[in-house]
């Protein structure tokens, strides 16, 4: 009797042994999962603020790429705005006359160290006339015309003389005005110009043409184009 409840005690201290170990084997792993999940978590979050940071500082770089641009075009739309008309001067005009078609061409040379502006057509006086030359497009209909010179930068008009009345009699000199903003604006000038190079045949019926930045534009728009 006393060898049975004693085989008897000792299966139940076994059986309590292996439910306490079953016991204790699951709460580490309750653990050990509840460890794990938050460790992924802190990870993540890592993840999130450093995909945050760089998105964020991708955006500050975007935005100052966008100013510095917006900057620079406003800067040089500033100093386009800010180019004063030309000045006439004896040594930045030239005339030369052309035979065929038979035209006069006018060049102006931007002799400044900065840019300037040519407004419409230049004003001619040949010799002794007290009125200058009509312009060949029809005066207000030019107004807001003009061209941008930088430093050493050309412009030319041409001058058709291909009748009796628009090639007149020969000239040694002219005196030069240049328009302003508009024909409404103040003229910049007179300057006496002289050619050295020889006479020019201009009437007082002849017309000039707008400027231009390239010789042969002046003189596809007066018809001389060779």
């Amino acid at each position: 009797m006393t060898a049975h409840r004693t085989r008897r005690r000792s299966a139940a201290y076994a059986a309590l042994a292996i439910g306490l170990s079953g016991t204790l084997a699951l709460t580490g792993c309750s653990g050990n999962a509840k460890k794990s999940r938050s460790k992924s978590q802190k990870q993540t979050s890592s993840s999130a603020g450093s995909s945050s940071s760089s998105s964020s500082s991708s955006k500050s770089k975007k935005r100052r790429v966008i100013g510095g641009g917006a900057g620079v075009g406003a800067g040089a739309g500033a100093a386009s705005r800010a180019a004063g008309t030309c000045i006439p001067t004896a040594d930045s005009l030239r005339f030369f006359q052309k035979a065929s078609p038979s035209h006069v061409v006018v060049e102006f040379t931007n002799r400044s160290g900065s840019p300037c502006k040519l407004y419409d057509a230049p004003a001619l006086r040949f010799g002794a006339a007290k009125e200058p030359l009509g312009f060949l497009e029809g005066g207000p209909s030019m107004v807001g015309h003009s061209v941008a010179l930088r430093p050493r930068g050309h412009a030319w008009a041409s001058i058709p003389t291909t009748t009796a009345a628009t090639r007149g009699t020969k000239q040694t000199f002219a005196t030069v005005e240049f328009l302003g903003n508009g024909l409404r604006g103040a003229h910049r000038g007179p300057a006496r110009v002289d050619f050295p190079g020889g006479p020019v045949s201009v009437g007082p019926a002849a017309k000039v043409t707008d400027w231009q930045v390239s010789l042969t534009k002046a003189e596809l728009k007066s018809g001389s184009a060779g």
